[in-house]
């Protein structure tokens, strides 16, 4: 039952978070086209500030949330749970309101210090947001503490939905006051999705809490429950900020140093507008089902050790890390060999040929980071189900400080310029898996060695038709028919070598196709 929940529920996440990244990408185009390069760029350049205060509301108290409904949940202690999640509505709702007043009150300095005093009036159009997200989060948590993830899947399309339906519409509307105005009317749009998406959590918690169970069980106190809750999520919290801090030294950073050795400020934050509103979105498009996984493993791992059933923890581990590797090394290739016809269908209004350029060469340094980024996100959800979310802090920390100094480095010479962003990404993500597996193994005695092997003899074979069936197809049709009918053959061939590989085991041997090879 609970590796039925596990995949169930990951299956849920992945199908609807994926139809929301392809959302968010497609918004992106008409949203690049209305802004520009200079635009995307200052459009980027809000988002840091704003994710360093979501993150606070948003990452340690929800996960410990997840944790702790489940763990109530084993136990028959529903009322814990209710109680719970109310306490946590009121502490992110506190958070929440001292976020919005912070961004108020910062937004002018900030916008002078990442060298765009202009866009100051960006953080006013997205400060409104911050006020539901906190809420919107405990909700979710509380959902996935129950094993329901359709809650948190559905109210994130509603989110994508809904910014493309506003976002579009205000950043078009303003765009006749200038670019910084139309900028504004985008992240409007966002702050107005989280409303929407929020009147959906509470409308449905109304329904559900009808129907649930109540038990004649200890009631646990606010105190007591509060108290426990800061213990586990404050380390989660400080993991989760570690990232978003990163990425807001990178405003500060980037533009600067790309400045420094002789850049102008205007195609500074074009460069930046490519690599982080471009490039990144296609790389997080995978990289959600990792995500997906990681909260969907969360509340499984503290269920299933609640209960004292830790016989099935390993193999929901391996299988964790199985799909995980399976589907960010296939977004790495495709990325690889579709890169530039991916671009260029998708921007080809957007840029000039010039940027296009310099955005196919970012794509594929950074088709890498989706194998290591996914794995990090897996791991870290594993640790923090497993009670252990020190050591993903520990992990962030030592990646991000890396990441800093190859960054500076990079970033500063002339011949790298804005691909060291990207470069120094990927080490920032390998350093965090490698401390990440091996508190893992530790704690599990969990080996991915056979797991690397399978996957990368099924991963060849989808690589092979994917680059030769596009060449094949180019001598007959346009590069963008190539690419989707080559993409559509590698999507079949994925599936068919993944049943065989992975899920009917009698029909493909790792071990007898090495030993075979050892024979021959």
């Amino acid at each position: 039952m609970s590796n039925r929940s596990f995949f169930n529920g990951a299956l849920i996440l992945i199908i609807f978070n994926l139809i929301g990244k392809v959302l968010g990408a497609i918004y992106r185009i008409p949203l690049a086209g209305i802004l520009g390069g200079v635009g995307m760029g200052q459009y980027q350049l809000v988002f840091p500030l704003y994710c360093l205060i979501l993150t606070i509301s948003t990452s340690g108290i929800p996960a410990t949330i997840s944790k702790m409904v489940a763990e109530f949940n084993t136990k028959k202690s529903y009322s814990n749970s209710r109680r719970l999640l109310w306490l946590s509505v009121v502490i992110l709702s506190l958070i929440s309101i001292l976020g919005f007043i912070a961004i108020i009150l910062c937004a002018r300095t900030i916008a002078t210090l990442q060298g765009n005093p202009e866009s100051y009036i960006c953080y006013y159009g997205i400060a409104p947001a911050i006020l539901f997200v906190g809420v919107i989060s405990a909700f979710r948590g509380y959902f996935q503490g129950n094993l329901k993830m359709l809650p948190t899947a559905i109210s994130g399309l509603i989110e994508q939905i809904f910014k493309m339906t506003f976002g579009l519409t205000l950043a078009y509307r303003f765009s006749e006051y200038g670019v910084s105005a139309s900028v504004f009317g985008a992240l409007v749009g966002t702050s107005i999705s989280e409303i929407f998406s929020f009147l959906f959590l509470f409308v449905y918690y109304i329904v559900y809490s009808k129907k649930q169970k109540y038990e004649n069980t200890e009631t646990l106190s606010r105190r007591v429950l509060g108290k426990e809750l800061m213990r586990l999520s404050i380390p989660v919290t400080i993991g989760g900020l570690i990232s978003p801090i990163t990425s807001m030294v990178d405003s500060f950073l980037v533009v600067n140093l790309l400045m420094l050795i002789g850049f102008t400020s205007k195609s500074a934050t074009g460069l930046l507008g490519l690599q982080a509103g471009v490039v990144e979105p296609l790389i997080n498009l995978p990289v959600v089902i990792s995500i997906s996984i990681g909260t969907a493993i969360l509340p499984n791992i503290s269920s299933m050790l609640a209960s004292d059933s830790r016989e099935n923890v390993n193999e929901m581990i391996k299988k964790s890390f199985q799909i995980s590797l399976c589907i960010s090394i296939a977004f790495a290739l495709c990325y690889v060999i579709f890169g530039k016809q991916i671009l260029y269908f998708l921007y080809h209004n957007s840029f000039t040929e010039f940027e296009l350029m310099i955005a196919t060469k970012l794509l594929f340094l950074a088709s890498l980071n989706i194998l290591f980024l996914s794995l990090v996100q897996v791991s870290a959800g594993i640790l923090q189900g497993m009670g252990k979310p020190n050591y993903t802090v520990k992990s962030l920390l030592i990646g991000c400080i890396v990441k800093i100094i190859v960054e500076v480095v990079l970033v500063s010479l002339p011949s790298v310029n804005i691909y060291g962003a990207t470069i120094s990404a990927g080490v920032c993500y390998l350093v965090v898996f490698i401390l990440d597996y091996r508190h893992i193994k530790r704690l599990t005695g969990v080996n991915l060695w056979q797991i690397y092997k399978s996957v990368a003899i099924q991963e060849f074979i989808v690589c092979l038709f994917a680059f030769f069936g596009n060449a094949l197809f180019e001598l007959f049709f346009s590069k963008t028919i190539s690419m989707f009918l080559a993409g559509a053959i590698s999507v079949f061939v994925f599936l068919l070598t993944y049943y065989l590989f992975f899920i009917n085991k009698k029909a493909v041997s790792t071990k007898k196709f090495f030993k075979n090879i050892e024979t021959k």
